[in-house]
């Protein structure tokens, strides 16, 4: 009598959690459809370690997997660096992404701003499209638990391969896997607070076991409502070597996507009425050799790629074989920092991707590009960041250089540093990318 009394409040308190979740499902259907009225600036912060004890040779997933648990992976951090993006969910369901401030989404893969490091997507919508509005989900409800003080409904779940958006590129391929993981729902306003994607094992050809994410979620006060959206999230991948990425994502200043704003599949901008042959002959020409000066510290304890950055030409300028200054002094270059490393063991320091993209003359913004002058840019600048003893290097071999703009390397041991305003450099104009 006893065990069949347990196995009816069983029965009945899955039953109620099934009828919760059907409650809070519309909540998350409500939540999907309002995700393309929204942008928010995302702030990711990447870290990769190794083993202490060497990487592994010819070992299992599992083995790796199992090191973890055991405590026998010793985690030793390598190197780290930081994105700023902003990002929408559009339409269809899709993330898309563009520096910040850029003035325009724009349609491009996440890689081209995020360069070489593992990168994910869809914790700004995608995966709660797939979970929560597609056929073939499997949804089973674990009781209820406390996190932080809140009293919490859990569930797993299962998105088979035919149900799954989830893709994985490796080797230059695509490939859709399948993924699991849990949820949790508020027990008082049933709304969604935290999710969980598991990959399980992947192909070797991903040079990858697993890949976990988990994003939690929060209320939002856009202008006069609040809206349920992305608050953090984590992606944590492990290599078959024994490596491992950790990307921390949070998210900030989210606000309204507006009818004024465009989605571009060229990651270019460019002004009303103005087509790509008007905007080529106003673009200032190459072959100009300017040195500039910062106007604004980059700090690298907040400093992030995608960040806008400003530069004043320090002498006026003059255009090969034309008389007058192409140039004057004074003159605002506007540019994005690229990439900011931390490296933290072959060849400790920083490095600094940095390209200008427009100039401002006689009261226009003009297309403007520019490398470094490499007659002149292998300066010694005692005094360029605030500390003692260092050189500034142009790039070297065995990293990767930006493929526009240009790259510097400051040597240290040093956790942080300030490269301050006034900072110069020598840099000769190109033609800006078309």
């Amino acid at each position: 009598m006893k065990l069949a009394a347990a196995f009816t409040a069983c029965v009945g308190l899955m039953w109620a959690q099934e009828a919760q979740l059907a409650e809070a499902r519309l909540g998350i259907l409500e939540a999907i459809r309002n995700l393309p009225r929204y942008t928010c600036t995302q702030t990711v912060d990447r870290s990769r370690f190794v083993d202490k004890n060497g990487p592994l040779r010819r070992a299992s997933c599992d083995q790796i997997l199992a090191n973890r648990r055991n405590g026998i992976f010793k985690p030793r951090l390598t190197g780290t660096d930081r994105l700023r993006m902003d990002v929408l969910n559009s339409d269809q369901g899709v993330e898309v992404y563009s520096w910040p401030g850029a003035g325009r989404m724009s349609v491009e893969r996440i890689q081209d701003l995020a360069g070489e490091g593992d990168i994910g997507t869809g914790s700004f919508g995608p995966f709660l499209i797939n979970i929560f509005n597609s056929q073939g989900v499997v949804f089973v409800p674990e009781g209820t638990v406390e996190i932080d003080g809140a009293r919490l409904f859990q569930y797993r779940y299962r998105v088979p391969e035919k149900s799954s958006h989830y893709r994985v590129e490796a080797a230059g391929s695509m490939r859709v896997v399948p993924f699991d993981g849990r949820f949790w729902i508020d027990a008082g306003s049933l709304e969604l607070r935290r999710l969980t994607v598991r990959t399980g094992e992947l192909t070797a050809t991903t040079g990858h076991c697993e890949a976990t994410t988990s994003v939690d979620f929060a209320r939002t006060r856009i202008g006069t409502g609040e809206f349920l959206l992305p608050r953090q999230s984590l992606l944590e991948t492990i290599r078959r070597d024994g490596a491992e990425a950790r990307n921390t994502t949070r998210y900030a200043s989210c606000r309204e996507f507006t009818g004024e704003s465009v989605l571009r599949f060229d990651g270019m901008e460019e002004t009303p009425g103005q087509d790509a042959a008007a905007a080529s002959a106003s673009a200032f020409p190459a072959g100009v050799r300017i040195t500039v000066a910062l106007l604004d510290d980059i700090d690298t304890a907040s400093a992030a790629a995608g960040d806008a950055l400003r530069a004043r030409v320090v002498k006026s300028a003059a255009r090969p074989g034309k008389r007058g200054p192409a140039l004057p002094a004074g003159t605002v270059i506007h540019g994005r920092l690229l990439r900011l490393e931390h490296h933290l063991v072959t060849d400790p320091g920083f490095s600094f991707a940095l390209a200008f993209e427009s100039v401002e003359l006689g009261g226009r913004t003009v297309p403007f590009a520019a490398i470094p002058d490499r007659a002149t840019v292998v300066t010694e600048y005692q005094s360029a960041v605030r500390m003692t003893g260092n050189t500034v290097h142009q790039w070297s071999s065995g990293r990767r250089a930006a493929t526009r703009g240009g790259t510097f390397v400051f040597p240290t041991d040093r956790a942080n540093i300030v490269i301050p305003r006034g900072t110069e450099s020598q840099w000769i104009t190109i033609a800006p990318p078309k």
